[in-house]
């Protein structure tokens, strides 16, 4: 989901009528859907140093932690469901 996200940024961000059209909408998606890529922000013009590496492992870490909880939420659900 993520990469596909950062796919559909980069197309957007290439083009200024989509970036015009798009570009806030796109923003406001990836920060309901993939709320650590506040995170990433972070990272712009730090590349390839360890804080860089240290906001990237937080965010990584933030998905893990978001969409374990989220699946486990799901999963449990799903059991109540069932019986």
């Amino acid at each position: 989901m993520a990469i596909t996200l950062l796919l559909i940024e980069s197309l957007v961000s290439t083009h200024t009528q989509l970036e015009r059209d798009f570009g806030y909408p796109l923003n406001r998606v990836m920060r309901v859907v993939w709320p650590s890529s506040v995170w990433l922000m972070a990272t712009a013009g730090i590349e390839g140093t360890p804080t860089d590496f240290m906001f990237i492992s937080m965010s990584v870490l933030a998905n893990v932690f978001l969409y374990g909880a989220v699946g486990c939420v799901l999963w449990g659900l799903k059991r109540i469901i069932r019986h």
